[in-house]
């Protein structure tokens, strides 16, 4: 057995829940600067209401649900409450139209989606989505009325509603993750239970995460990194989840310090946004220990950046089917420049050539890595076993990404993938 076990992610709720029931579980700051703190008590809870509605509504184990929402608490409570069912959570970026909610709905067989008001004409209208539920109604809706062809999740009616049994295990589907391949081709990741409690485990740990940490999260949770390096290893940890509906460069170090972060997670582009900003003297003055970073800078930019803020860029690299940060810096170890890190535990990864062969320290190829389908890496790409076959050879998984590796374990990100 691997450290993982058998047991779904409704079990590592119900745990931290009891072990941590008055600690707050997710800070959430909207776009009007609204304040909302729930306890891992309260986000259970929620869970369960919205587990017992969704049953009621005819959701049942291993049926596929489109969530399209905003960043927000409840967005969260439905990924655990769909897993809780059995179910499996497809979430899609909110920017997506008609057109493409109907190919990825008709594609996945979806059998509802779970939107907010915003969207939810837009779902209701898409044909081959049967169920609409709509959650973010009750501090904007008196009643259910305003949604007559959805279900509402956040009602009166449903407090206290009980969810049904459902025997999940860890190797069951928890999400599908749509990707873009070459020429924009649909790639859905199917990821486990088990690959969702790996990335807690591993974040939890390589982070070095406690119950006094308070991350913030501001990237979109329909992406493996908000899901897999923010949430997974922060509720793993019984920490706190500090999260905003979007980035936003002109109050996101204000937010840092007003709620207290220690941890957060950025893409290249938030980076140069910030530095964008005009300089503050309370800059510097934060509780932050590291950034988790993707996509590289300039040195340059980077030592600006520490500088300036105080804090430290851990680099990572990973895909939506390796379960993202695949490697990662080190926070007990040397920090190298320009360098995406060492490989997690629970993985391999090594540097090939065009034959498959493993190249030697220095010299580049491409990045493939090993792990267990379904456990340390994703389980398979929906409806497409053709694709597995040609991604996934003899236990190892092919990036398409160049790279090398120097003497000491460490990657290097090649230049070639921007070109």
């Amino acid at each position: 057995m691997d450290c993982i076990g058998q047991k779904p992610l409704g079990a590592l709720l119900a745990e931290k829940c009891e072990q941590c029931a008055d600690r707050e579980c997710i800070v959430f700051e909207d776009r009007d600067g609204r304040h909302t703190a729930i306890s891992y008590r309260r986000f259970g809870a929620m869970v369960n209401q919205y587990a017992a509605i969704l049953h009621a509504g005819g959701i049942k184990k291993s049926d596929r649900v489109l969530v399209v929402m905003m960043n927000c608490p409840e967005f969260i409570a439905v990924v655990f409450a769909l897993a809780r069912l059995g179910a499996v959570c497809m979430p899609v970026n909110v920017l997506a139209g008609a057109k493409e909610l109907k190919v990825i709905a008709d594609f996945t067989e979806a059998a509802a989606a779970v939107t907010e008001p915003r969207y939810a004409a837009l779902l209701s209208g898409v044909s081959q989505i049967p169920r609409v539920f709509v959650t973010r109604t009750a501090s904007w809706y008196p009643n259910a009325e305003l949604f007559p062809n959805a279900v509402v999740l956040d009602g009166d009616d449903g407090h206290d509603a009980s969810p049904p049994e459902v025997e999940v295990s860890a190797d069951d589907d928890a999400l599908i993750l749509f990707t873009a391949g070459p020429e924009s081709e649909l790639r859905a990741v199917v990821l486990t239970h088990a690959n969702a409690l790996f990335a807690g485990i591993f974040g939890a740990f390589a982070w070095q995460l406690t119950p006094q940490d308070r991350h913030l999260m501001v990237l979109p949770l329909f992406h493996i990194n908000a899901l897999f390096i923010s949430v997974m290893p922060t509720l793993t940890a019984g920490a706190t989840l500090i999260m905003t509906d979007q980035f936003n460069e002109d109050i996101f170090m204000r937010q840092v310090r007003s709620y207290r972060a220690t941890s957060a997670s950025l893409v290249s582009a938030n980076v140069k946004l910030l530095l964008d900003q005009p300089p503050d003297p309370l800059d510097g003055a934060n509780d932050l220990r590291h950034i988790m970073y993707a996509f590289a800078i300039s040195e340059q930019d980077r030592s600006v950046f520490e500088q300036r803020f105080n804090t430290r860029l851990c680099d990572l690299w990973g895909l939506t089917e390796t379960l993202g940060a695949t490697t990662l810096s080190p926070v007990f170890r040397k920090n190298k420049r320009n360098s995406i890190g060492i490989v997690r535990l629970g993985n391999e990864v090594m540097v090939v050539d065009e034959q498959g062969r493993e190249l030697p320290p220095g010299q580049e190829g491409e990045l493939i890595v090993r792990g267990v389908p379904g456990r340390t890496l994703m389980r398979c790409y929906f409806n497409d076993q053709e694709l597995m076959s040609r991604k996934m050879r003899d236990g190892w998984f092919y990036t398409g990404d160049i790279g090398s590796m120097d003497a000491d374990g460490y990657f290097y990100f090649s230049e070639k993938n921007y070109s």
